[in-house]
């Protein structure tokens, strides 16, 4: 399969594993679904060691605001790698570069102006720490998960046997 030989050359010497997402989704999406945006948060610039913790983070947030895991996972993705507020105000994160670049010399105690590199580290740093604190506050909503369970079981079976 094309997206899981994709998918491990993206991730590099990485130990993630498509059964890590799995894991922090619950299983509430299926294969293709994850490895798809797996490999667009790779290529829009995410770290493949922190793409379980941002997937099951888009999880909880996507539940609280009664959208789906995938569609959340794919919010939070192009979000943080665009570096997009639009999106990632629609799933309740609200960012300001500002405040971000500000996070960002002082975690590294530096006070030179920001290269466009450092810019852009500070931004996705300091939304995965909005969006993990987020997160935290958030419990789980165990009928949406059962139900999203069923759709990925369904359509990984229908991947399964259409092979």
């Amino acid at each position: 399969m094309a997206l899981n030989e994709g998918f491990k050359e993206l991730i590099g010497d990485s130990d993630l594993k498509l059964e890590d997402l799995r894991d922090a989704t619950h299983n509430t999406t299926d294969d293709i679904k994850l490895l798809e945006s797996a490999n667009l948060a790779i290529m829009l610039g995410l770290k493949p060691n922190e793409l379980d913790d941002l997937f099951e983070c888009a999880m909880k947030l996507g539940h609280s605001l009664g959208i789906t895991t995938q569609h959340a996972i794919e919010s939070l993705c192009k979000g943080i790698g665009r570096r997009s507020y639009l999106i990632l105000d629609n799933i309740g994160i609200n960012l300001r570069a500002t405040e971000a670049y500000d996070w960002y010399k002082t975690q590294n105690g530096t006070e030179h102006a920001l290269s466009d590199t450092e810019k852009r580290e500070a931004w996705q740093a300091y939304a995965m720490k909005l969006v993990k604190e987020k997160a935290e506050t958030l419990g789980i909503n165990e009928n949406l998960i059962e139900r999203e369970q069923l759709r990925a079981r369904i359509e990984n079976f229908k991947t399964q046997f259409g092979k």
